[in-house]
């Protein structure tokens, strides 16, 4: 299958126009926020994250309480039950890393913030997932090396207001509803306008 035929047909059309923007050089403002919608639109698609509620659960225990075993048993279980969902197996990956490099780090964190740090890393990695998928096809071919298109990556990445997308995952765990944060970027440079430009000459 050529590259082409790759992207057009595993990527969501909003991660098509975050791909060509992306290889157009465009400004990262209007990337991150293109991206920001295609990630609520593939959350649409394929219905969200199945399971993260007991993901959620299972992972705050384990962050606040050291218990491993019972993590890797809930996150083994929602795993199969989601019949391998890729968001799901992203996330549970996600809560994995986690516990592993923030061992002791967490016990003062209430449960609600727990889950928001596992959705927000979910966010982190399902939005990593989709732009590298896009970087199989032909945005390679507008960067001098791969390291570049990674870290352009990276930058998108960490433009994205990913807590506000997390929190919207949390509201909205199997996709149904999930809407991006609105931009920020039109109203803020037009708002001086209003009252000058109706006005005619005196």
């Amino acid at each position: 299958m050529a590259d082409g035929d790759f992207y057009s047909r595993n990527l969501a059309p909003k991660w098509r126009k975050v791909g060509n923007t992306l290889g157009g050089g465009q400004d990262l403002g209007v990337v991150c926020g293109l991206a920001s919608e295609a990630f609520a639109e593939s959350m649409r698609l394929s219905r969200g994250v199945p399971g993260l509620r007991e993901l959620c659960h299972a992972f705050a225990a384990a962050a606040r309480d050291g218990d491993r075993n019972a993590w890797l048993a809930t996150s083994e279980q929602v795993r199969r039950d989601a019949r391998h969902h890729p968001n799901t197996e992203i996330t549970a990956m996600a809560g994995q890393a986690l516990l592993e490099t923030d061992a002791g780090k967490r016990p003062g964190l209430s449960d609600g913030e727990l889950h928001e740090t596992l959705a927000r890393a979910s966010v982190d990695g399902i939005a990593q997932h989709h732009l590298a998928r896009c970087r199989q096809s032909q945005l390679a071919a507008a960067f001098a090396t791969v390291g570049e298109l990674q870290a352009r990556e990276r930058d998108v990445i960490s433009g994205i207001d990913t807590m506000a997308l997390a929190r919207e995952l949390l509201r909205h765990e199997d996709g149904q509803g999930f809407r991006a944060p609105a931009r920020r970027t039109a109203s803020a440079g037009t708002e001086h306008l209003i009252g000058r430009t109706l006005r005619g000459p005196s």
